[in-house]
């Protein structure tokens, strides 16, 4: 119910669900226009449905429509974040830095070179 006690809209609904999905207020102009084409593939899906309506041309472009509006919002595919941290260490014997990658997937990627590996027991946090 809204904030008047009356039922919300079918168009109303639309809104709110396409503000949501596209994390933006209801008044911005991709989620009238999300919502107005969402609620339209609503309405020719029933009509096509009750066999009211014979071609299915006008769902098709309706859909492919959203689709490119969500990809305009970039909703199609979820966003992929890398996170990749660095330690550096330095040689105490040469002075040499070495970089080790940590990451979820890797836990430990020394990245060397021609320098030959330390001993552990004396690197030291740069």
């Amino acid at each position: 119910m809204t904030d008047t006690g009356k039922e919300p809209t079918a168009y109303e609904r639309e809104l709110k669900a396409a503000a949501d999905e596209l994390h933006l207020p209801e008044s911005d102009w991709t989620v009238e226009q999300l919502a107005t084409q969402r609620l339209m593939f609503l309405v020719a899906r029933a009509r096509w449905a009750r066999g009211d309506m014979s071609n299915s041309n006008d769902m098709l472009q309706l859909m492919d429509s959203i689709t490119a509006l969500r990809k305009q919002a970039k909703l199609v595919e979820p966003l992929a974040i890398t996170i990749r941290s660095i330690d550096s260490f330095k040689c105490s014997h040469c002075g040499k830095i070495t970089e080790s990658e940590t990451s979820p997937a890797t836990p430990v990627r020394l990245r060397r070179k021609s320098h030959p590996a330390p001993f552990l027991g004396r690197l030291k946090p740069v």
